[in-house]
């Protein structure tokens, strides 16, 4: 889709713009660094649920125990795949009816209330519940982003803007171990200093 607004591109192929203005009058390539923006928020939001369980079980919930903090950790890890690999399907399914960007708001809105129930569970299985809807949004988001990149991508170009995109996907487990273990580490001090 060709850009309705015009835009410089950095090295060559990577957009910037004021994408809100160009995205408002539908799907184009300037709307690919909002896209890569999402899947690195939608995917780091996954991955510091995942990465960061050891402290904030130990720290927030007082899980102390090892082996009860592996068994919850698999068990909030194998329901968070699991939910995940469910809703791809039927989020796909449900993108070509009501179109890709409504179900990735939906995505983005699903893993937020999963973070959130995530962040303030004051038990594991309420963190495991939190996971469910991680994994929902996570598998939907992951379901209709590539589609929505195929879409909106120039094909000459399609392996450079997908390259661009696996950065995103590269780096966001790093970032949110290290941005998460910061916050988890700065609230932890705050909220409960004697641990």
């Amino acid at each position: 889709f060709p850009c309705p607004t015009p835009f410089r591109s950095v090295a060559g192929f990577v957009p910037l713009l004021d994408s809100s203005a160009c995205c408002a009058h539908g799907l184009c390539e300037g709307c690919f660094p909002d896209l890569v923006a999402s899947r690195f928020f939608i995917l780091g939001g996954s991955a510091f649920l995942i990465v960061l369980q050891v402290p904030y079980l130990e720290r927030a919930l007082g899980m102390t125990d090892r082996d009860q903090r592996a068994v919850w950790i698999l068990g909030t890890t194998v329901v968070a795949v699991i939910c995940t690999a469910a809703a791809t399907i039927p989020a796909a399914r449900l993108s070509q009816r009501v179109g890709r960007k409504r179900v990735i708001y939906a995505a983005t809105a699903i893993s937020a209330l999963g973070m959130t129930i995530a962040a303030l569970a004051p038990t594991p299985p309420v963190l495991a519940l939190g996971a469910v809807f991680v994994g929902v949004g996570g598998g939907s988001f992951l379901a209709v982003d590539w589609a929505l990149m195929t879409d909106i991508i120039p094909k000459a170009s399609a392996g450079r803007y997908m390259g661009i995109s696996n950065i995103a996907t590269a780096t966001n487990g790093v970032a949110a171990a290290f941005v998460g273990g910061l916050v988890i580490d700065t609230f932890s001090r705050v909220v409960a200093p004697e641990i």
